[in-house]
C-alpha cells in the first residue's frame, strides 16, 4: 500500500505542474493564396491572388482538462501583402494587418518524461477575426489545425509547429455576400512557460 502511495506521487505531482501553460510565438505564413467573390454575382469577382510570406505573432494560455486534452485561448497578429495589388482586397499599400481571437483546443502526448521532456500535440485554433487596412476594416472567422514538438526543461519548453490556417473576411457591409478567402501554411516558434 505504501509503495502503490509512493508511487502515485510522481505522477500527481506531474499531473500538478501541467495545470496550466503560456505560451509566446513568432509566426510566419507561406504560399498562401486569396479569393474574393460575391455570391450570385460571378462577373464582381476578383479572383484568386497570392499572398506573400506574412509575418507576426502570438500569446496563448492553455489548461488541461481532462486526460491529454488542453483548452485555452489565444491572440494572434500578423502583417499580410498581397501580390499582385488590388484595391477591392487590401489598403494602399497592399498591406493587411490580420488579427485573430481564437480559442483553442488540443490533444498531447508525453512519450518522454524526465529532467527533459517531450510533448508532441495536434491543436484547433478557431474563432473571430479582424483584418484592418489603409482604407477599411473588415470583421471575419478563422480555423485551423496545427502539429507542434515542445521540448520541457523544468517549467519552460521551446516548441515548433506547423499547420494551415483558413480566414473568412466580410469586407462590404452594403454587400453582406462579399467575401475574401484566405489560406496559408503558418509556422510558429516560441517559448512554453508553465505557470
Amino acid at each position: 500500500m505504501a509503495a502503490l502511495a509512493c508511487g502515485s506521487i510522481p505522477s500527481l505531482a506531474q499531473a500538478q505542474l501541467d495545470l496550466a501553460r503560456l505560451s509566446l510565438y513568432g509566426s510566419a505564413g507561406f504560399g498562401g493564396r486569396v479569393d474574393a467573390n460575391v455570391d450570385d454575382a460571378p462577373d464582381l469577382d476578383v479572383g484568386d491572388r497570392e499572398l506573400n510570406a506574412s509575418l507576426g505573432g502570438g500569446l496563448r494560455v492553455e489548461a488541461f482538462v481532462i486526460g491529454p486534452l488542453t483548452l485555452g485561448g489565444a491572440i494572434e497578429h500578423r502583417r499580410v501583402e498581397v501580390s499582385p495589388y488590388q484595391s477591392t482586397l487590401v489598403g494602399r499599400r497592399g498591406r493587411e494587418g490580420v488579427t485573430d481571437f481564437d480559442l483553442w483546443a488540443a490533444l498531447t502526448a508525453r512519450p518522454i518524461r524526465g529532467p527533459v521532456g517531450l510533448d508532441l500535440y495536434l491543436g484547433v485554433p478557431f474563432g473571430p477575426s479582424l483584418l484592418t487596412a489603409d482604407e477599411y476594416r473588415a470583421r471575419g472567422l478563422n480555423a485551423g489545425v496545427t502539429g507542434g514538438v515542445r521540448v520541457l526543461f523544468g517549467p519552460v519548453g521551446v516548441f515548433a509547429e506547423v499547420g494551415y490556417r483558413r480566414h473568412v473576411f466580410f469586407v462590404r457591409e452594403d454587400t453582406p455576400d462579399y467575401r475574401t478567402y484566405w489560406q496559408q501554411a503558418i509556422v510558429n516558434l516560441g517559448v512554453a512557460f508553465r505557470i
